[in-house]
């Protein structure tokens, strides 16, 4: 469990293993399961508090918040929930085969033995849970930070005692790049949950699976991959993001997928994407890795470079390379695509801004996403995160198959216009033959199959029903809403289907504290410094009225009003009111 770092203190094992490769390499990564001193449990129940979640819990010295984050509840109920999935679709698969009469199965994993590597352990929470709540698994739970090694065995003795489960856990002392790459096509879940990019493991980590094995990857560093350091993400991913853009969350995840994918192809490897989600701080991604020397050729056609223009909310997506059949004896080749996009912006005439390259496939397995909220529907009870979960995997399933996606309110602030109900821009796209749907990356964002013309033309026509405030020749709003609309009409009456839809809550408020860092542990908020009141002086040019506080003297028979008294007692009544 990694929210152990996202509270403060960073275990050696979230670093990138070449700072300390050189080191340690003649003693610590050679020891995989060293003697740990634990602490007893009967000093633990005095000396540690208890925290439980799901059917786990977990031990750490009181007054130590630094291992556990609330928020991340979700990351690993959805988890859980998602292997046991997994755990079927092997079973079906092997059925499949063995009815088609076929020799083996189509992946190497046994169902009734499923193998999971947790690679960054922290505190062991993710891995009881795991052997808990999970059936016929055996678990590796890894983390090269001594005391975090101590503390995932001292939660599993709590844990299960004389329970059977026990021997299902492997507590595991080793960096977590080494330890996948010697244990390469081992593990048939693989687990990676940093504080921070999980780049440097993804390499390893795409060798440790299996044969049609899991990956679950998270990255934290949200900051990074939605565009505020787009050098240190080119850095990190091999992929640069547009800063502040509406879509930057859906661009931080495909941003993530093509760097595993890049990982993959170079051992003829390639993924297949099952859930990809960005959840409140970070983004969780869940997908399969097959073998394919033809496969691995073809994942150069699932990446896109973005050009996005500096003032309007206009972009433009240009695949890298595309698939061409040949004419004769069948077979297909791959060459570089045309450039099919405009050297500046079309419609305001101004330049472009390129990002990428980035993963242009669909984020989800629609299949497999119906499959995850029949799940969470008929085993609500047993998740406490159920509800968010719905809610993210609701509007994963309506999601339309597109990158990116527009922002209304977006657009309309370069237009200086109200911005319209978003139930009326999709009946408008619907009526005029355009597909739309919300997303789950955005509350206000807009997916839509239909090109910039067309998203233009029909704020157009909403600027005929609410004009627009007149600005400078030159600004993108009069330059784009001066252009006379090529669709003729234009209707924004709201359609039955946008409207007669059952209600489900897509976004579930946060709790009150929530995020990575001390914010996730409940650090208590800063409270606004209470301004002083100011009592204030009255100034006069007349010296028998001026007071002196060193001792000057003052016209005690002087008839002026002692209004600054009277101020002084009205200011005193309202400090004792508040």
């Amino acid at each position: 469990m990694q929210s152990a770092r996202k509270a403060g203190t960073t275990s050696l094992s979230t670093r990138s293993p070449s700072r300390h490769f050189s080191s340690h390499i003649h003693n610590r990564f050679r020891m995989e399961n060293p003697p740990v001193p634990i602490a007893s449990t009967k000093t633990a129940e005095g000396e540690f508090s208890t925290i439980t979640e799901g059917k786990a819990t977990v031990l750490w010295p009181k007054g130590n918040q630094v291992f556990y984050n609330p928020v991340q509840e979700v990351n690993r109920d959805l988890s859980i929930a998602t292997i046991k999935l997994y755990q079927e679709q092997i079973k079906i698969e092997q059925e499949q085969a063995k009815s088609k009469k076929k020799r083996g199965s189509t992946t190497e994993t046994d169902p009734s033995k499923l193998k999971i590597l947790e690679a960054l352990s922290a505190t062991g929470l993710r891995s009881i849970r795991y052997a808990k709540e999970i059936p016929n698994v055996t678990i590796t739970a890894n983390d090269i930070d001594q005391r975090a090694v101590q503390t995932i065995q001292r939660n599993v003795d709590y844990n299960f005692q004389d329970d059977p489960l026990k021997d299902s856990i492997k507590v595991s002392h080793s960096d977590a790049s080494l330890h996948m790459l010697q244990n390469q096509n081992t593990y048939d879940v693989v687990d990676i949950d940093p504080f921070g990019t999980a780049a440097p493991f993804l390499d390893s980590a795409v060798q440790s699976a299996t044969e049609g094995g899991l990956l679950c990857i998270t990255c934290t560093d949200l900051a990074v991959l939605a565009g505020n350091h787009p050098e240190a993400c080119m850095a990190k991913y091999g992929a640069t993001p547009i800063p502040s853009a509406p879509y930057c969350h859906e661009m931080a995840l495909r941003i993530v997928l093509a760097s595993i994918q890049a990982h993959a192809n170079r051992h003829k490897r390639y993924v297949q994407p099952l859930m990809s989600f960005h959840i409140d701080f970070y983004v969780r991604i869940f997908l399969r890795v097959r073998t394919s020397a033809l496969e691995t050729k073809r994942g150069a056609v699932n990446l896109s470079s973005l050009y996005q223009c500096v003032k309007c909310d206009s972009f433009w997506i240009q695949p890298l390379m595309k698939e061409m059949a040949y004419p004769k004896g069948g077979g297909f080749k791959f060459t570089p695509a045309v450039v099919t996009v405009p050297h500046r912006c079309v419609h305001c005439q101004s330049p472009l801004k390129i990002a990428g390259p980035f993963w242009n496939g669909p984020l989800f397995d629609k299949e497999w996403t119906e499959k995850t909220k029949s799940h969470f529907e008929e085993h609500a009870q047993l998740y406490n995160q159920s509800k968010k979960i719905l809610g993210l995997v609701h509007s994963a399933i309506s999601e339309l198959n597109v990158p990116l996606c527009y922002s209304p309110s977006s657009i309309c602030n370069t237009l200086h216009l109200s911005v319209p109900p978003l139930i009326n821009l999709r009946s408008a796209l619907k009526r005029l033959g355009w597909e739309s749907s919300g997303t789950h990356t955005n509350p206000s964002g807009l997916k839509t199959n239909a090109p910039p013309e067309v998203m233009w033309d029909i704020f157009r026509h909403w600027n005929k029903l609410h004009p627009a405030k007149k600005y400078p020749e030159d600004s993108p709003s009069t330059i784009i809403l001066s252009k006379d609309p090529e669709l003729q009409e234009v209707s924004f009456d709201p359609l039955p289907e946008f409207q007669n839809v059952a209600h489900v809550t897509k976004f579930v408020h946060n709790p009150e504290n929530w995020g990575p860092g001390t914010i996730g542990k409940g650090r208590p908020k800063k409270q606004p410094k209470k301004r002083e009141k100011r009592i204030p002086e009255f100034k006069t040019n007349n010296p028998k009225r001026m007071k002196d506080e060193g001792g000057s003297k003052v016209d005690e028979e002087s008839d002026a009003p002692d209004d600054h008294e009277d101020m002084k007692q009205e200011v005193l009544e309202e400090e004792k009111k508040e």
